[in-house]
């Protein structure tokens, strides 16, 4: 069999075009012509995986010696973007958030990684290739959960040392390991989440919503999620709640396999509540009572104001009820 083989006087850090011109070996597969004769541009693949490579498994490591499991880890991060809708009456509560997943896959190197993140976008044929995790969301209506669509990014974090490139590599290439290079995967969702809402102190009723998070049955002794960072962007005032507090952590610290949860504690607005029930429930009961000192002969008009005061605060009662479970 023939081997390709490639002469040059190129430094180590350096890569040889195919007319001889050294470059930058950083310049090389970074969309961006930098060879007279664009060969830095070719075979720019990102991924090298082994034959045996299944993508229907998670990158846990076996000990072969203790015949242990070291687990796989899934770093999740949420930004909350906007609470869309607390329907009470449905005991749910609508989020749009955005879902950052990092992991590292010990079973494959990269190659030609940038400092730029936007840089290190495997191909669409690569990605299809590779094990991406499944979260369910598990109070959901469906359990729904994440799947690769055309708005998913993933893309691959340069953290580790460079590697020397085997030795039947033609052309020079940095190499990253795996198991120190992350990959990312991120994905923005407008979802409804059921939540129990307590309201026996309406409207004095503090309520604790959340985002439970899990991973497949049969993958949860190989694979655990870890709560890493969470971010609020959405206004903390909404129409008739305050958000207090949020948080993203384990849902049993003890059993970590279970999965985890974000949880959200909104306050009612009191004063939303005073201005649009008490306050004109109080005014329309002192207009009632006023209407007992009037004289006899106005009789008709007290029973008037009676009727209507009787009506506006049903239609009121009315009102409130249909906002309530």
């Amino acid at each position: 069999a023939m081997k390709r083989l490639k002469f040059t006087t190129c430094a180590d850090d350096q890569f040889t075009c195919d007319d001889g011109q050294c470059i930058d070996i950083e310049e090389r597969c970074d969309q961006s012509v930098d060879c007279e004769d664009s060969s830095d541009e070719n075979n720019c693949k990102m991924l090298n995986m082994e034959k045996n490579y299944n993508k229907g498994t998670p990158p846990f490591i076996l000990d072969k010696k203790s015949k242990t499991i070291k687990t796989a880890k899934v770093n999740i991060s949420l930004t909350i973007t906007n609470v869309l809708d607390i329907v009470e009456v449905k005991h749910e509560v609508e989020l749009k958030f955005h879902l950052l997943m990092e992991w590292f896959d010990p079973r494959l190197k990269f190659l030609n990684l940038k400092q730029s993140l936007s840089s290190n976008v495997p191909t669409e044929a690569e990605i299809g290739s590779l094990w991406l995790p499944s979260v369910i969301f598990s109070n959901t209506k469906n359990n729904e959960a994440t799947y690769l669509t055309p708005d998913t990014i993933i893309a691959v974090k340069r953290e580790g040392a460079v590697e020397n490139a085997d030795a039947e590599s033609v052309d020079e290439v940095n190499v990253f390991d795996g198991a120190e290079n992350r990959i990312t995967f991120q994905q923005g969702y407008a979802k409804y989440f059921k939540c129990e809402y307590q309201l026996h102190l309406y409207p004095f009723d503090t309520q604790k919503c959340s985002v439970d998070m899990s991973v497949k049955l049969f993958e949860k002794d190989v694979l655990v999620l870890h709560p890493k960072d969470i971010f609020m962007q959405s206004p903390t005032e909404l129409t008739r709640y305050s958000i207090v507090s949020w948080s993203l952590q384990y849902k049993n610290i003890t059993s970590p396999s279970e999965g985890i949860h974000l949880l959200i504690t909104f306050k009612r607005r009191i004063t939303n509540a005073i201005l649009t029930i008490y306050l004109p429930t109080f005014l329309l009961l002192s207009i009632v009572y006023a209407t007992n000192f009037f004289k006899d002969f106005f009789f008709e008009a007290v029973v008037t104001v009676n009727l209507t005061a009787l009506l506006v605060l049903t239609t009121l009662f009315i009102s409130v009820s249909s906002s309530l479970p």
